[in-house]
């Protein structure tokens, strides 16, 4: 009996305090987080696995804590970076601080998807590995990952963070960081409303009336939902990646869809407990019967714009929405179209 007691205490021992025994990682668990707002400031420890990435000082791009070592962003925030250059702050609340809950650590490594194409922002999905743990507090969790098979249908509710843009016409980036509950939008809706190509691997949110989404700065930053409404868990199901505008009416902002690269996610990270959960949406997803009326087909293009990451700080407007707005970006293809007759004025001379 008493060597049966003492083996089950060491197996309690394993699970609770030795990773190479954990099977799953305690994720998506925000002890903080016991109110329901959007749009508005969020408080100390309300989404614990937001990080924001600095460079010289200046956020510019946001991301998720998926482990005591990893952070989940975007590979359009990367380019151009060297992983020396770039700060991680997790545990954070306002940029300018004081944050009495927040560390940072510097980047060891930085692992992008081989397969993202700057032009279409497909695979727009990057893996940073920190130089040292993190110690999980009330302030600093980790966020669920979505398996593969894992099911978002239109409606599905989500809220995305963020520090990006609050003003529809000028770099406005908030100090405090920013919360906003958004529907989920089906891909063949999204494909309607879009002039890009929308596909598998990505994930739309928006309203028809607009007014609320992410913006420039809020890029690289999750978008999550709760596992189910008596849960106090999360998982993550989009990354900030790309969109026409910010917040218009009928013109949803995309996301990359993170269960869409469980194994890819895994690879990179072995060795390393994550955190994966199944989010099924219940019925039928009303998005697979969904038609394009006249009045909302546009042809598609093959090029993007992002949700450009920017390290330009400026001050807080009092309102606060998050994505309140945003700026009006010239797609990559109008500087293609407004090149051709400028070279061929040159070739004239």
């Amino acid at each position: 009996m008493a060597l049966q007691l003492f083996f089950s205490a060491f197996t309690l021992t394993c699970l609770l305090l030795s990773p190479g025994c954990q099977a799953e990682l305690e994720c998506g668990i925000a002890p903080l987080n016991t109110r329901i707002v959007g749009g508005e400031n969020s408080s100390p420890g309300v989404w614990p696995w937001q990080v924001s990435l600095e460079t010289d000082g200046a956020h510019f791009c946001g991301g998720s804590l998926i482990s005591n070592l990893w952070v989940l962003t975007a590979a359009h925030c990367l380019s151009g970076f060297e992983k020396n250059t770039i700060t991680v702050y997790v545990g954070r609340l306002i940029k300018t601080g004081p944050n009495f809950n927040e560390v940072s650590r510097s980047v060891s490594e930085i692992q992008c998807h081989e397969s993202y194409n700057l032009l279409t922002n497909e695979h727009d999905i990057c893996l940073v590995k920190l130089d040292s743990p993190v110690d999980f507090t009330n302030y600093i969790r980790p966020i669920c990952l979505p398996t593969s098979n894992s099911t978002f249908y239109t409606g599905t509710s989500t809220w995305v963070t963020g520090w990006g843009n609050t003003d529809p016409d000028a770099y406005s980036l908030s100090d405090v960081l920013q919360e906003v509950n958004l529907p989920v939008v089906g891909n063949n809706e999204c494909q309607c409303l879009q002039w890009y190509l929308i596909t598998e691997f990505m994930i739309c949110a928006g309203t028809s009336e607009g007014g609320k989404d992410a913006c420039q700065g809020d890029s690289g930053g999750p978008m999550v939902v709760k596992v189910d409404p008596v849960s106090s868990r999360w998982v993550q199901n989009g990354i900030v990646s790309f969109g026409e505008a910010c917040a218009k009416p009928n013109i949803p902002a995309v996301y990359t869809a993170v269960s869409r690269y469980e194994d890819w996610i895994k690879n990179i990270t072995t060795g390393n407990t994550l955190g994966f959960v199944t989010f099924t949406s219940g019925g039928r997803d009303p998005d697979l019967d969904f038609v394009c009326s006249p009045a909302t087909a546009t042809s598609i293009s093959t090029t993007t714009t992002t949700h450009t990451p920017t390290t330009v700080q400026m001050s807080t407007l009092e309102d606060g929405s998050v994505f309140a707005g945003g700026e009006n970006l010239v797609p990559i293809s109008h500087f293609i179209s407004l090149s051709v007759p400028l070279l061929f004025f040159y070739l004239l001379l």
